[in-house]
């Protein structure tokens, strides 16, 4: 495995090993995109898209008892990302906390009642607003049924 690059002393490093991360995650290289998370979080410890990103490598390679901390990370930080919300549900539901899950979906739905149904979520790849309220609702629906 490659090493990552050191993302500490100025913002274009920090930039790089994010948009590193980025690349590495798409490309299914999750524990080069791990290592490059690390870096990122450690370099911007308060920055909530880095601990989302984090969790969402971490959930891919099935460690999911780190990516729930990495989520609640993000979610302190951000606690009105949808996606993050969302992302949170999905892994609360996986687990086998169908309690906590709705939690973080009816959380997810009020986050979206403020945003423009017709617009993309930000980490969603073209999701709008409205189709993750649909899917929400659904998934509520189906665990209180």
């Amino acid at each position: 495995m490659p090493a990552a690059p050191t993302a500490g002393g100025n913002g274009k490093s920090v930039r790089n090993t994010a948009g590193t991360a980025h690349a590495l995650a798409n490309r299914g290289e999750l524990s080069e995109a791990l290592a490059h998370c690390d870096r990122w979080v450690a370099a911007e410890k308060t920055n909530p898209e880095a601990h989302y990103l984090r969790a969402m490598v971490l959930t891919e390679r099935g460690e999911l008892g780190e990516a729930r901390n990495a989520l609640q990370r993000s979610l302190y930080l951000a606690p009105d990302v949808a996606m993050t919300c969302f992302a949170a549900g999905n892994l609360e539901r996986a687990l086998g906390r169908p309690m906590s899950a709705a939690m973080h979906y009816r959380h997810t739905l009020q986050v979206l009642e403020r945003a423009s149904p017709h617009s993309e979520l930000p980490h969603s790849e073209g999701v709008t607003a409205a189709q993750l309220a649909a899917l929400v609702k659904d998934l509520l629906l189906a665990e209180a049924g």
